[in-house]
């Protein structure tokens, strides 16, 4: 059990409840759920098995816990007709039950080539970045036809998916602004995404290929104590750039993410120079739990 530090002295009442609600999480009866099947396998292996060593701060929780509330308000308010909420969903891949925990089905009764069926859509909560929204994340193209997967496998037929963003840190003058310029900043705190399904065996391959990478890693951690690394993506990890400065000057004058353009574009302009900025796993620096577990985090100086 991690150990839920509070350093920063916060209320009793709001300690309390981010205690509460970061222990009541379960994957239920699966080997997997859908958000860690998407991940890198390596801080869930790690996370298992070190986890009484963990000790996280619960003010550094409180945005989880704040999506967890909101999915909450929802859930108790909407009476909607042949709507399903925070329902679980298994199904079973080369062994393996993987489970997904969909905020809201709708579902639909008809007949289809002769034959009762039920289509169902999906949405997805998401209390995030309003930034999410002008950069959507490919996470959730795969969560999302990952849960259309497991509807298949509970005779659903998925007719479409669809992201609702609650941008919590969303500003009115900013929507303004992007409004008069012609931006994407969205207008409102609240932006539906949808979110293309794929055909059915696109989405069979993706959950059997995601799930024989997570059984590899899980065997070679568990019998060898082998670690799989995280991908650069997976880390978050920006490529390293080249920064053409001027001396006495504070900002660069232009960017470059090759070494050898950014000295070719510096050597006609006096007193300038390349100022190399290092990539870094944003990641593994500021957002793994597990990093002083972690071989590659160790290797590359984050912990």
């Amino acid at each position: 059990m991690v150990k839920l530090l509070n350093k920063y002295n916060l209320p009793t009442g709001l300690a309390s409840a981010i205690k509460h609600i970061s222990s009541a999480y379960s994957r239920g009866q699966s080997d997997v759920s859908s958000t860690t099947l998407i991940d890198s396998p390596t801080p869930s292996l790690l996370f298992e098995k070190h986890q009484d060593k963990i000790e996280e701060e619960i003010a550094e929780k409180f945005y989880s816990v704040l999506g967890t509330a909101v999915h909450h308000i929802i859930d108790q308010a909407d009476n909607t007709e042949n709507v399903i909420k925070e329902e679980r969903f298994y199904g079973k891949e080369n062994g393996w039950v993987v489970s997904g925990a969909i905020d809201r089905l709708i579902y639909e009764t008809a007949k289809f080539e002769g034959e009762e069926v039920k289509f169902a859509d999906i949405e997805d909560y998401k209390c995030t970045s309003v930034w999410s929204v002008v950069n959507p994340k490919q996470a959730w193209h795969n969560q999302l036809n990952v849960y259309a997967w497991l509807l298949r496998q509970n005779g659903y037929i998925p007719r479409s998916a669809k992201i609702i963003v609650i941008g919590r840190d969303w500003q009115k003058s900013k929507a303004a602004e992007s409004q008069y310029n012609g931006g994407n900043y969205p207008p409102l705190p609240f932006h539906p995404i949808n979110i293309p399904l794929w055909t059915e065996e696109e989405q069979n391959q993706y959950v059997k290929d995601r799930v024989s990478i997570h059984q590899e890693a899980d065997h070679l951690f568990n019998t060898m104590n082998k670690q799989v690394g995280c991908t650069d993506e997976e880390r978050w990890k920006n490529p390293s750039m080249f920064a053409v400065k001027i001396k006495k000057q504070k900002r660069a004058i232009k960017l470059f993410d090759n070494e050898v353009d950014a000295q070719d574009y510096a050597k006609n302009i006096r007193e300038s120079y390349v100022e190399v900025r290092p990539s870094i796993a944003r990641r593994c620096k500021d957002y793994c739990n597990v990093k002083q577990f972690c071989e590659l985090a160790m290797k590359e100086g984050y912990v």
